[in-house]
C-alpha cells in the first residue's frame, strides 16, 4: 500500500504500509483502524466507528479529550486572581449526560490545518467567553504514522494558552479498541503499567490514590498474562516508569500504547456489550482541576503544553 491521504466528507484517511485510518475533524477523532494481517491476507478492524456520531453517549469514541479529561467533582472550580483579573469560581456543568465529562471540544468541529501522506493536523480553540473554562485556549492535535519495522501511529497535542489569566489543562484521547477476530474482548490478554489506581466514590471521582488492587492487577510481572476476562474496568490508572504502558492481545495480534511525553495516567473502560475496550491514554487523571496533584498543568498567557502517546500494532 503506498502512503497516501484522502477528503472524504468530513474524513481524512491516511494509508501506511500495513496500517488504514480515518479521521473525523468532529472532536479530531479517529474513528477507525484496520490492520494488515499478512498471514491471513486481510485486514482487520481494530478500531471501527461512526464519525457521525454527536451528542450521543458515542460522541466521546475516539475523541480528543480537552481541556480536561473524565470528570469534573464538585460543582465548581477556582481560578486564582492575577494582577489585572478577580478571582473565578467556574461552575461545572452537572445538567445532563454530556456535561463535566471528556471537556468541551469532543463534539465540536475541528479545522484541518495541514496534511501530508504521513500526518494530519487539526485545530479548535475554547473561547474566553466559555462558561465551563473562561479561558482562551488553543488546542492542536497531530496524528503522524510512526514508520519502520514496527509501523504505527503517534498522537500529539498542544495546549496553548492564548487567554489573559493562567489556567490549568489536562488532554488525552478516548480510543475504543476492538477484538480484530470479532467477538468479545474478554479473551483479550491485558498488560497495564500501573503500580498505582484511583479510588472513587459513587460518582467516579477520585478520593485518593492506592496500590493496584488484586482484581486490576494486569501487568507483565505476574505471567502468564491475564485475560480481560469477565472484569468490569472504568478505572483510572498511574503510570510507571516502564517502556510500555498498556498492551492488548490475542493469538497472533498484539497492540502497545507506550507514553512519549507528559503520558503518566490512562483510563480504561469497558462498555456492557463487552465488544470493545476503551483505553485512554491521558496527562493528568480525573478532577485534576480541584487536585492538581492528579496531573493538571497551569499554563500562563502564551505558553503552551505537550503530551504524545504511541500506538503500535503488530500480526506475527
Amino acid at each position: 500500500i503506498t502512503p497516501r491521504v484522502t477528503f472524504l466528507t468530513m474524513v481524512i484517511c491516511l494509508e501506511g504500509i500495513r496500517n488504514r485510518w480515518r479521521f473525523s475533524e468532529l472532536g479530531a477523532r479517529l474513528v477507525s483502524w484496520e490492520c494488515l494481517d499478512e498471514a491471513a491476507s486481510t485486514l482487520r478492524r481494530v478500531v471501527w466507528g461512526d464519525e457521525s456520531k454527536k451528542c450521543s453517549e458515542d460522541a466521546y469514541r475516539g475523541a480528543v479529550m480537552f481541556p480536561w479529561v473524565n470528570r469534573l467533582g464538585g460543582s465548581s472550580w477556582f481560578l486564582p486572581a492575577t494582577a489585572t483579573e478577580p478571582a473565578l469560581t467556574v461552575p461545572v456543568n452537572t445538567s445532563g449526560m454530556l456535561t463535566n465529562l471528556h471537556g468541551l471540544l469532543f463534539d465540536e468541529l475541528f479545522s484541518v490545518v495541514t496534511w501530508s501522506p504521513t500526518m494530519v493536523e487539526f485545530k479548535a480553540a475554547i473561547s474566553a467567553q466559555n462558561e465551563w473554562y473562561p479561558v482562551a485556549m488553543e488546542c492542536l492535535v497531530k496524528y503522524m504514522i510512526l514508520t519502520g519495522e514496527e509501523e504505527g501511529l503517534r498522537i500529539d497535542i498542544r495546549a496553548t494558552n492564548t487567554g489573559t489569566r493562567p489556567a490549568p489543562v489536562t488532554t488525552g484521547v478516548h480510543p475504543y479498541f476492538m477484538n480484530p477476530f470479532g467477538g468479545p474482548i474478554d479473551d483479550m490478554d491485558l498488560v497495564i503499567g500501573a503500580e498505582q489506581e484511583f479510588d472513587v466514590d459513587a460518582a467516579l471521582i477520585p478520593t485518593g490514590l492506592s496500590p493496584v488492587k488484586p482484581e486490576h492487577q494486569f501487568r507483565t510481572s505476574s505471567p502468564p498474562p491475564k485475560t480481560v476476562g469477565s472484569t468490569h474496568l472504568d478505572n483510572g490508572f498511574v503510570l510507571d516508569a516502564s517502556t510500555t504502558a498498556v498492551s492488548l492481545s490475542c493469538k497472533n495480534f498484539s497492540l502497545a500504547i507506550r507514553p512519549i511525553a507528559n503520558c503518566r495516567y490512562v483510563q480504561v473502560y469497558t462498555p456492557g456489550d463487552r465488544q470493545e475496550i476503551a483505553i485512554e491514554p491521558q496527562s493528568g487523571g480525573a478532577d485534576a482541576f480541584r487536585h492538581p496533584e492528579y496531573g493538571a498543568v497551569v499554563l500562563p498567557p502564551g505558553d503552551s503544553f505537550e503530551f504524545s502517546t504511541g500506538m503500535t500494532p503488530s500480526f506475527s
